[in-house]
């Protein structure tokens, strides 16, 4: 992946697309991200997180959180895709607001996350795939956001895209206050011998200081579409919910 990225973006360096705004900053967002994604997903800390539920947390939320954004800014503008190819169809109906929407819904809510950490530690197949499930979870969440590929369907204004963003942050920083002011234990560590020393109870009460302060760059996205329909409001104080915004 990293290869290819950066073969394109020589490429478009050296046969002149001036259509395309490619800056070196997104070529170091997309660099860092790939770096992250890998450190995140298989690394030494997989022999730690069964012994501590916040360096779980860490795993997760930070390819939701971190990895991801630093991808999707790391993709040029006005990138045009193919839409004869069979990915595209499934970038579509992915990247559909209602669809990702109830993907984040069964993810975060309906399957809690202290579930999926269990059922990661007791077998490999879902340990390996939950850091993905959360990486492109995350990636449609921010591609959608600042409309990397306009072609595809997208929320149509700053404030939609703002309340769409606030409500998923709301569902992880409330998850994650509710495992800091938990006085009941849910764990899913089973082993007494949890890192640090700490109880069982504390370490779920650090998971849930990890995940809310996991959650902070995602509400800057959600302050900047805030601001942006702010901005579009004074310069047209006839701007509508529903209708498209300039981006």
């Amino acid at each position: 992946v990293m290869g290819q990225y950066l073969y394109q973006y020589d490429s478009h360096f050296a046969n002149g697309r001036p259509h395309i705004a490619w800056p070196q900053w997104k070529m170091w967002s997309f660099v860092a991200g790939l770096f992250l994604t890998i450190v995140l997903w298989n690394s030494p800390i997989n022999f730690l997180v069964h012994r501590s539920m916040t360096i779980y947390t860490i795993k997760l939320m930070g390819e939701f959180e971190l990895a991801a954004p630093l991808l999707v800014l790391g993709i040029p503008v006005n990138v045009a895709i193919n839409n004869k190819r069979y990915l595209y169809g499934f970038l579509r109906f992915a990247h559909n607001p209602a669809v990702s929407s109830l993907a984040l819904l069964s993810l975060l809510v309906l399957w809690s996350m202290s579930s999926q950490m269990y059922l990661g530690l007791k077998y490999s197949v879902i340990f390996t795939l939950l850091p993905g499930a959360y990486l492109a979870l995350g990636i449609i969440l921010w591609m959608q956001s600042l409309k990397v590929f306009p072609s595809l369907p997208n929320l149509r204004n700053h404030l939609q895209k703002a309340g769409y963003v606030f409500v998923t942050e709301l569902v992880m920083m409330g998850m994650g206050g509710m495992w800091f002011w938990s006085s009941t234990n849910t764990n899913p560590m089973g082993s007494s011998h949890i890192l640090w020393g700490i109880t069982p109870l504390s370490d779920e009460r650090f998971a849930g200081i990890a995940m809310m302060a996991l959650s902070l760059p995602t509400m800057c996205l959600v302050s900047w579409h805030f601001w942006r329909w702010i901005e579009d409001i004074l310069h047209d104080p006839e701007t509508l919910l529903f209708v498209d915004g300039e981006d």
